[in-house]
């Protein structure tokens, strides 16, 4: 049996990542990580989207064409998320 991991990532990470490791000084790492998003095994949120586009840096160009990378929850990822925060509160 092959177990397949999947990655969520968010802007935070993705702000470290770029700042430890930039985009124009690293492309085979930030190439590796388009390979993961293209396979779909990386994904984030379009919120993280809007998080890393304040600051119109090299990562936003980056991320903006980054097309599979940003998805929306659905009703069900909605209901779930709601079930984990009734029984742990923020």
């Amino acid at each position: 049996m092959t177990t397949i991991n999947y990655y969520v990532i968010d802007s935070s990470s993705l702000i470290e990542l770029n700042r430890s490791y930039p985009i124009d000084v690293f492309p085979s790492l930030w190439k590796n990580v388009e390979t993961l998003i293209e396979k779909g095994f990386l994904i984030s949120h379009k919120e993280v989207l809007k998080e890393i586009s304040v600051m119109d840096d090299s990562l936003t160009k980056w991320a903006k064409k980054q097309k599979k990378f940003f998805k929306v929850l659905d009703d069900t990822q909605m209901n779930i998320v709601r079930q984990i925060l009734k029984k742990i509160p923020l």
